[in-house]
């Protein structure tokens, strides 16, 4: 049986499964070997409602139990401004030797993202989530730019590696897990379907002139490929129904086996549509966020010499 985009199972025919509709491969992973089930990590999602809770009784309670100039409120202060320091530490980590003797690249990371959180929540907590004076004022927009800054910068990484942790995605390797899939659903495809994704793969796979064409290639490819990936998940859903209520308990297999194998292939082809446009917003990006990091240093000293001498 070939899949198109337009045909579809009557009900006065069951439709009959002599062979898988996909072949049972396993897409080939690093060293030769099966691809490990991926573990669900809750961390990053517990950390980020944290965050969420303390800054929101935060903003509810400001001005009530703390003191800018004084006690607690003073501490958290420095303990936000020796977390802003911290996060150098991950630069110079990578750049160099001797550090590598005090923690991973991969350690330095996490607790780089992390302090980019925390300090802020804790220098918001320190000025009571409100303006003060305007060498105060400069510096806390500094470090909320500076703070939103590596947040951008944290979702166009994840765009261009496996997940927030993983290896760089590089182009050659998505097409070869993509011609991987195309190859296991190729013999069951209508001369149609492939027609089309021969099309939008060629273009998804296609080297950007610049940043203009890697944005339109993200945009307009990604939005193509989402139709046609819902127009055959909708396909095979009809089909499945059909055999459901006729007892073909072969051919709903064979169904979503092609399912799992259509959201796998048109993931690569998004994530190579999107790739270079993201590489390039990354790297405009690390030319940024170092001044501005350096500006929020600077903004400060000056915060912390006017305080201490007016």
């Amino acid at each position: 049986m070939q899949i198109s985009l337009n045909d579809s199972i009557t009900a006065g025919a069951p439709p009959q499964s002599t062979a898988p509709l996909v072949k049972k491969q396993v897409a080939p992973s690093r060293g030769g070997h099966a691809k490990k089930r991926k573990t669900v990590s809750f961390g990053t999602p517990i950390f980020v409602v944290l965050l969420t809770v303390a800054f929101i009784w935060g903003w509810l309670h400001s001005g009530e139990y703390l003191i800018a100039e004084s006690g607690l409120g003073y501490a958290l202060g420095i303990a936000g401004a020796v977390s802003m320091l911290v996060l150098l530490a991950y630069p110079l980590r990578k750049r160099f030797r001797l550090l590598r003797l005090i923690g991973s690249v991969s350690f330095w990371f996490r607790l780089h993202m992390e302090l980019g959180l925390i300090g802020p929540l804790l220098i918001l907590y320190h000025a009571n989530f409100g303006l003060g004076s305007t060498n105060s004022n400069v510096a806390l927009w500094s470090m909320l730019i500076v703070a939103g800054s590596g947040v951008a910068g944290r979702y166009f990484y994840t765009k261009i590696h496996r997940g927030l942790y993983g290896k760089r995605a590089e182009m050659r390797e998505l097409t070869a897990v993509a011609a991987h899939f195309r190859e296991a659903l190729g013999d069951e495809m209508a001369d149609e379907v492939k027609g089309r994704i021969d099309d939008l793969e060629k273009r998804a796979f296609a080297t950007p002139k610049g940043m203009m064409d890697a944005a339109r290639q993200a945009i307009v490819i990604t939005a193509q490929a989402r139709r046609m990936h819902a127009r055959l998940r909708r396909k095979l859903k009809t089909d499945m129904k059909v055999a459901k209520k006729a007892g073909n308990k072969p051919f709903m297999m064979d169904c979503r086996a092609q399912l799992s194998f259509y959201n796998r292939y048109f993931q690569r082809v998004e994530q190579a549509a999107e790739l270079s446009f993201y590489e390039r917003l990354f790297a405009a990006w690390h030319i940024l966020h170092l001044p501005l990091f350096f500006l929020l240093i600077i903004t400060a000293i000056i915060h912390v010499i006017a305080v201490h001498l007016y």
